[in-house]
């Protein structure tokens, strides 16, 4: 309480900006109100504020601070389960401050929502917020977290694995068809000038020497049509 006649206790406005892009906006409140008329220009609101903007702190730095502040932003700039243990470390030693319980309290809850936001879960129900589970809680969410990044890594691993796979034999399924088709289309141009090279010296062929042909791989054929120039008749041909 302010004893009657006594001054206001100091007042230090703060700005928490986690903000990935630069922050940019004045510092005082004043430059962000439009210009008033000369006689209402007394009367424009003027606060300076202290900016603490999250991605221009240090890391290493962050690590010596023991502070609220500091413990938040080492938090939320975690990229690894081993950060994730420090910075719930450093806020475990925080909340350990007898003299911090009732705050602790509503930090436990925010920590709470960041830890099941960050891992994907569900949220978390307020029973598990009470203080004397508070360690054990955040260790327990770290490991949960560990686990299911692990887990994402083995499925993504696996989703890669199988793509790759398919691409790679829809590629071979591709050449294989390509390069068995070439080949088909070669022995079936070989079948048919072996026929009409047989027709024009041997007039009607049989069915049975057709069957013979189409049943044939390229390099039969290409006996085949080496006999018809010195072959005297069809059977010469077909013969052995």
């Amino acid at each position: 309480k302010v004893a009657s006649g006594e001054p206001l206790p100091p007042v230090l406005p703060i700005v928490l900006y986690n903000g990935r892009t630069p922050w940019r906006a004045p510092l005082d409140v004043a430059e962000l109100i439009v210009e008033s008329p000369d006689e209402l220009a007394a009367y424009r609101p003027s606060m300076r504020y202290f900016l603490l903007e999250e991605h221009a702190q240090d890391p290493d730095e962050l690590a010596t601070m023991n502070n609220l502040a500091a413990v938040v932003f080492r938090l939320e700039k975690c990229k690894t389960p081993d950060d994730l243990r420090q910075a719930g470390a450093a806020l475990r030693k925080w909340c350990d401050d007898p003299a911090r319980r009732e705050s602790t309290r509503r930090v436990a809850h925010w920590a709470l929502r960041f830890f099941t936001k960050r891992s994907g879960g569900e949220r978390l129900t307020e029973e598990l917020a009470e203080i004397r589970d508070f360690g054990a809680m955040l260790e327990e969410r770290i490991k949960e977290w560990e686990k299911e990044l692990i887990e994402k890594g083995l499925q993504e691993g696996i989703k890669r694995g199988i793509e790759a796979g398919l691409e790679k034999g829809l590629k071979q399924g591709i050449e294989q068809g390509i390069e068995q088709g070439f080949e088909r289309g070669i022995e079936q141009g070989e079948v048919e000038v072996l026929l009409r090279q047989l027709e024009r010296k041997f007039g009607e062929i049989l069915p049975e020497y057709r069957q013979r042909i189409d049943d044939a791989d390229s390099p039969q054929l290409l006996a085949w049509a080496e006999r018809i120039l010195t072959a005297e008749t069809i059977d010469d041909v077909f013969a052995g």
